[in-house]
């Protein structure tokens, strides 16, 4: 589908992501090269026609309990389900030394926006950027 043609809607993707023993144990650098990783992965995402939505890091949780909870979450709008087994390839992969699941685990929900809800409440709406650092330093865009 060229980037001109309209769909009927976007398709989205929702990532769960889940600290493995490697991210918790990490010392020294290990931690930063591991999130350097995870930054180099989602910009070939970005690359590849994804575009993130929103990220939310999971500091508690309300309603009913449940075994799913994840750290981190991050949602996607993707031109296709079709690109989603080549977005994940590189998570599973060594070829560029330890692979990602070392340090996280990830669980993808791919589908579609509930029109009804968007259209009743004005569309989505632009996230608020976050303006406090966190935990890791920038990484730079690689020339």
């Amino acid at each position: 589908m060229s980037s001109t043609e309209q769909q009927p809607w976007p398709w989205r993707m929702l990532v769960s992501g889940v600290f493995e023993d490697a991210w918790m144990t990490a010392v020294g650098d290990e931690r930063q090269q591991a999130y350097v990783k995870l930054i180099g992965l989602h910009r070939e995402w970005q690359a590849r026609g994804a575009r993130l939505i929103c990220t939310m890091d999971d500091l508690g949780s309300a309603g009913r309990p449940g075994t799913e909870r994840a750290n981190f979450y991050e949602v996607w709008e993707i031109p296709s389900p079709d690109i989603v087994h080549d977005l994940l390839e590189d998570v599973w992969s060594n070829k560029n030394g330890m692979p990602l699941t070392a340090h996280f685990s990830v669980r993808v929900s791919i589908g579609k926006p509930i029109v009804s809800m968007e259209r009743d409440l004005g569309g989505p709406q632009l996230a608020t950027t976050a303006q406090i650092e966190g935990e890791m330093p920038p990484i730079p865009l690689a020339s």
